[in-house]
């Protein structure tokens, strides 16, 4: 359930709820080598587009981790971490022009029945 009815001495109506176990450490962290190595596989053109103040991140990471894609393209647009629904326009253009630039891809032969 995401929310509980409430009808206490403080609060009547409704509140968000979750699990507890949502915020506890996960074993199945990758460790930054494990990251990399991942990163450094991707050969698609890849976009990232970030909001000026975004979610907080240790900007070494990011350059980091940016660095191991080899065809990365990233943008920055105005805004906070939930701009793509507050204002999609700069966003969705950034991602329009990215789809835009890609090459359309060949159809692979149907092999016919011999």
């Amino acid at each position: 359930r995401q929310s509980e009815a409430v009808d206490g001495d403080y609060a009547k109506g409704f509140r968000w709820r979750s699990d507890p176990r949502l915020r506890l450490s996960s074993r199945q962290y990758f460790g930054e080598d494990i990251v990399l190595s991942y990163f450094r596989a991707i050969a698609c053109p890849t976009l990232v587009v970030r909001a000026e103040k975004g979610w907080p991140v240790d900007e070494k990471l990011v350059e980091s981790r940016a660095a191991a894609i080899s065809n990365l393209t990233t943008h920055t647009v105005p805004g906070h971490h939930h701009v793509h629904m507050i204002d999609p326009g700069p966003m969705a253009a950034h991602v329009s022009e990215f789809l835009a630039a890609l090459p359309t891809p060949t159809p692979t032969p149907t092999p016919t029945p011999t």
